[in-house]
């Protein structure tokens, strides 16, 4: 087994449903695939696991978090985790995303964090789309009153 994915794994939950809102009152949920535990070293993050068949090394890891959005799902995440636990009363807060893929052929694993500046990059990207969205809801409600269709 992979020492630090069976750590991770662990002590934590599977499956977390968060439901919550983004700015402008938008409904959101997520579901988070790995949520360590309080007591776990990695209480600090979300985890995610995705299968990759173009390989384990750096390029093919880069290529696809970018193809595929995943700083954004990391972004969005860890977001609205912050807010639900904000809105409980906890002090607890996510501070990393992290990878677990797995090449599906070979079923090796490798660990990685997602680093600071791209999920800054999946933090922007998403707060442009929320306020694409709540511009376009905004838009479409301004249409109906009008009684435009």
């Amino acid at each position: 087994s992979h020492s630090v994915a069976g750590a991770i794994l662990e002590k934590a939950d599977f499956q977390v449903g968060i439901v919550g809102e983004v700015p402008g009152g938008i409904p959101a949920k997520c579901l988070i695939d790995i949520l360590p535990r309080d007591d776990s070293p990695y209480a600090d993050a979300i985890v995610d696991f995705k299968t990759i068949s173009t390989g384990l090394d750096d390029e093919s890891v880069r290529k696809a978090i970018g193809k595929f959005g995943y700083h954004w799902q990391a972004a969005f995440y860890v977001s609205l985790t912050n807010k639900a636990y904000e809105a409980i009363g906890s002090d607890r807060r996510i501070k990393h995303f992290i990878f677990i893929f797995q090449d599906p052929a070979t079923l090796e694993v490798r660990v990685i964090r997602l680093d600071s500046g791209s999920l800054a990059n999946g933090t922007n990207a998403v707060r442009r789309s929320v306020i694409e969205f709540a511009d376009a809801d905004t838009h479409e409600a301004e249409i109906e009153a009008e009684g435009m269709q």
